[in-house]
Parts: structure tokens; C-alpha cells; sequence
């Protein structure tokens, strides 16, 4: 007489939970933390610290946000950003890069950040703006610089084309110094009160880790990255949602007023 199926299934269901506990991930646990930090754990290989700057680069870089039209001279923005950045925390270039408050305490498939930002219109053509944002219970923050000059607008035709250059820090953190450069081109046409743009970028990553639990060689990435957005303007208040496509995705939105 044959067995019961789910006895014949028996071995290899227990092989597979084998290899899936064998692959699992430790966390490394630091109680005295509130949320999950950025600590380096002495297990963290050169590999994983490559992947780790080219993956954060995309989470902490400055997103465009906005059209390729200029606010205009005088002119001011200010808002909140909240962007969601798709992650994989099993990984070890992030489980080996964070510590966490307990054993179950898990950073999660996502990260997700609510930041302060500020644009003002230095001129016809160009903008400037500064955004900051820090993890009230974590060690880390970051703030960042850009600007953007048009390169083509006409007040007759909705067109408009621009590039933008920014520079990011990370902040907080013992273990990491984490720099960012980046540079886009962006178009945007106005339909009504909608602008929808599109754009391409690169982003130049360096981070130097500073601490003795590892000996690794400094790294520095280059990592492309494709925008796509829209802007409904309603008198002097704004939304902005934009993707971000890249070594990770990032998804954004914004609501901001303009006097």
C-alpha cells in the first residue's frame, strides 16, 4: 500500500525548510537602539558594501519633483516629500549594514522617509532648493542641495527642458560617511493645470566607512536612473508624484504651495 501523499511530501518539505533556515539572515541586535540604525557589522564584505552604496544611493538622492519650469524670480516653494523605496532587508548588503533594537524588530521590505524641503527662483532660469529629513529614533538623517537651470522655455509654447545638478550628505551616522552627487535632464509639457515630465539621470556615490569592526576600501558607484512625474497645480498649492527607476525604484509624492 502507498503512503498518505502529504507522508511521501514530508522529506521534501523539510529540506526545503532546511535551506530556508540555512539562507535566513541574523540580525544584528543592538539593544540600546529605538529603531533600526545604520551600524556596520564586522561580517560586511567588500561585495555587499559595493551593493549597498549603489542601492542607497537611489534611496537618498535628491528627486526632481518638479517640472522642468522654473518657478521664476522670487519665487518660493515649500512642502513635504514622502518617498517609499522597495528594499530587500534579507540581504546582506542591508541586514549586514543596520542594527536592530530586538531579535524581531525587522527593517522591513521598504523604507520609507518624510522629508522638509524649500525651492526659491534666483533668477528667470534658475531655481535652487535644500531638503532634510532625520529618523527621529534611528542615528541617521540626510540633507541635500540642488540646482537647476532651463535650458528652454517659452512663455507662448508649454515646453520646457532643464537640467539640474544636486549634492547629498548623509547624516548622524559613526560608522559611514555617505556623499552624493547627481546630475538630470528633465522635459515637461503643461496641459491645463497638469504638467507631466520625464527625465534621465546619474547619480555618484561615495561612501567611506570610518570605523575599526571592518577594514574595506572606500567605494565609489555610478548608478543611471530614468524619472517619470506629474504636477496639478490648483492656485498656489501643488502634488507631485514621480517613480524613479533604478538599481532600486522609489516612488514620490509631494504637496507643496508656491508665493
Amino acid at each position: 500500500m502507498n503512503p498518505p501523499k502529504f507522508v511521501r511530501s514530508a522529506p521534501a518539505f523539510v529540506v526545503l525548510c532546511f535551506i530556508a533556515i540555512s539562507h535566513a539572515q541574523e540580525l544584528h541586535v543592538n539593544h540600546d537602539l529605538k529603531s533600526c540604525s545604520i551600524e556596520l557589522d564586522p561580517s560586511l564584505t567588500q561585495g555587499q558594501f559595493h551593493k549597498f552604496t549603489r542601492e542607497a544611493a537611489q534611496v537618498f538622492t535628491f528627486k526632481l519633483m518638479s517640472p522642468a519650469e522654473p518657478l521664476g524670480a522670487k519665487k518660493f516653494q515649500v512642502g513635504i516629500d514622502y518617498s517609499i523605496t522597495k528594499i530587500n532587508d534579507a540581504d546582506p548588503a542591508w541586514n549586514n549594514t543596520f542594527s536592530h533594537p530586538h531579535e524581531t524588530h525587522y527593517l522591513g521590505d521598504q523604507l520609507a522617509f518624510p522629508k522638509l524641503f524649500a525651492r526659491m527662483g534666483m533668477s528667470d532660469r534658475i531655481d535652487v532648493g535644500f531638503y532634510f529629513t532625520k529618523n527621529p529614533e534611528a542615528n541617521y538623517g540626510f540633507m541635500g542641495g540642488e540646482m537647476k537651470y532651463a535650458l528652454f522655455m517659452q512663455p507662448e509654447k508649454p515646453w520646457a527642458m532643464a537640467v539640474r545638478t544636486t549634492y547629498v550628505t548623509l547624516l548622524g551616522v559613526e560608522d559611514l560617511n555617505f556623499h552624493l552627487l547627481g546630475a538630470d535632464l528633465s522635459a515637461s509639457k503643461k496641459i491645463g493645470r497638469l504638467t507631466p515630465y520625464c527625465g534621465i539621470g546619474a547619480n555618484l556615490a561615495r561612501a567611506i566607512e570610518t570605523t575599526s569592526k571592518v577594514n574595506l576600501h572606500n567605494e565609489t558607484v555610478l548608478t543611471p536612473r530614468g524619472i517619470i512625474g506629474g504636477q496639478l497645480s490648483l492656485s498656489f498649492f501643488t502634488v507631485t508624484a514621480e517613480m524613479d527607476v533604478a538599481a532600486v525604484s522609489t516612488l514620490s509624492l509631494r504637496t507643496g504651495f508656491r508665493f
